[in-house]
């Protein structure tokens, strides 16, 4: 069955449906966002696995705060997404580590990946790495400079079956303007310091 239209603000159509994953019940902001999703196609949970079916997984700067990495998060969907999208992650060259965030009267886990371990936990899932970024970002561990961050990473996966398709500019560059445009229409919509605690994934 084809799913759905979406329509944003603009009120522009586009023929995908979203389940949006947030760390946290905010029914508050949920309810907003139904009002503005004029059409349907726009559904919340607390539950990643209730995005099981989806054709996109997109994850903008929230994974850190997950106690699960990745690949444990993806293997809950079933079947898995062919394609993955994330951006923001903290990433380092050492062993990964669990340490504290306090930030705006909130302290929260934050965990911090070593940055090959994620990329060769998605080539075990038979995800093929088909773009990556980075953006100059610092996380200060005070006294342990050594676990210290300097930037901040994205990637877009592919699962085997539709890698070599996707190996072209036109899908890269579709990438990147996906992650582009979806960020900040979800960081508007909820206060700052939520904006991080929300995963997507596109039916």
């Amino acid at each position: 069955m084809k799913p759905p239209p979406f329509e944003g603000g603009s009120g522009e159509t586009a023929p995908f449906s979203w389940n949006i994953t947030g760390i946290t019940r905010d029914l508050n902001g949920w309810k907003i966002s139904r009002q503005r999703c004029r059409r349907g196609g726009l559904a919340f949970t607390t539950r990643i696995e209730d995005g099981a079916g989806a054709d996109i997984f997109l994850s903008c700067g929230a994974l850190h705060y997950l106690e699960q990495d990745l690949a444990t998060c993806l293997r809950r969907l079933q079947p898995l997404p062919p394609r993955v999208l994330v951006n923001r992650i903290p990433l380092y060259e050492g062993e990964t580590f669990f340490t504290i965030q306090s930030s705006l009267g909130s302290v929260v886990p934050y965990r911090i990946q070593n940055r090959q371990e994620l990329v060769d936990s998605m080539i075990e899932l038979d995800y093929q790495l088909v773009d990556c970024w980075s953006e100059k970002r610092e996380v200060v561990i005070p006294f342990h400079p050594q676990r210290s961050v300097d930037e901040f990473y994205g990637f877009y996966f592919a699962s085997s079956k539709v890698a070599a398709k996707d190996r072209n500019r036109d899908a890269v560059v579709t990438a990147h303007e996906v992650c582009a445009r979806i960020a900040p229409l979800w960081m508007a919509e909820k206060p700052a310091q939520e904006a991080h605690e929300t995963e997507l994934s596109i039916h």
